[in-house]
């Protein structure tokens, strides 16, 4: 006892440089494994539609296009909130001249409007729709990394798929539901 009563220093010493090796192992023991399917993400991504594939010009938003309300019985439901959408806007966020987003919480539909024509469109989406100003391509229910599980398997956030989609003017046209196994995917319908 009267021992550990002279060294305790030393041995606290000794206690916290083994802490901080023990941290230090692990931290780079796992930070190579977040490298490794960091690269195996990015490998992925690449496999998939991407903006890129699916350019369109992007007009610049005129001072307020007038919208046709009655071209959709939700323009009508959501007057005000569409309005304000456009009153808003600095920019498109999607397909060159449109301006897309959810219009409630927890509903996974979106509305679209028209910057050009003024109409309105209802379309199924999802909780997180990805978009930009220069391509047709919509990505519903963006893949993240951290819904992966140790071998590679793609576990979707709220249990839907990704989902990607091109907008036509009209509605989306599916491109690819994929699964995804291993850091492949196995089918992309």
């Amino acid at each position: 006892m009267t021992w550990l009563k002279q060294n305790w220093i030393k041995i606290g010493i000794g206690i916290l440089i083994f802490g901080v090796l023990v941290f230090v192992k692990v931290f780079n023991d796992g930070s190579s494994v977040i490298s490794e399917n960091g690269q195996k993400f990015i490998d992925l991504e690449k496999s998939l539609p991407r903006f890129e594939d699916y350019p369109v010009k992007v007009y610049p938003i005129p001072p307020k296009p007038k919208l046709v309300h009655e071209s959709n019985p939700y323009g009508m439901r959501y007057w005000t909130l569409t309005e304000g959408w456009v009153d808003r806007a600095t920019s498109y966020n999607m397909g060159g001249h449109y301006l897309m987003n959810r219009y409630a919480t927890g509903n996974p539909n979106v509305l679209i409007i028209d910057g050009l024509t003024g109409q309105v469109f209802h379309e199924y989406g999802s909780q997180f729709p990805d978009s930009v100003a220069g391509s047709s391509l919509v990505m519903f229910n963006p893949i993240k990394l951290d819904s992966f599980s140790s071998d590679g398997d793609y576990r979707p956030y709220y249990d839907e798929n990704p989902r990607y989609a091109v907008w036509d003017g009209k509605q989306f046209i599916a491109v690819c539901e994929p699964i995804i196994k291993n850091w492949k995917v196995v089918s992309c319908s």
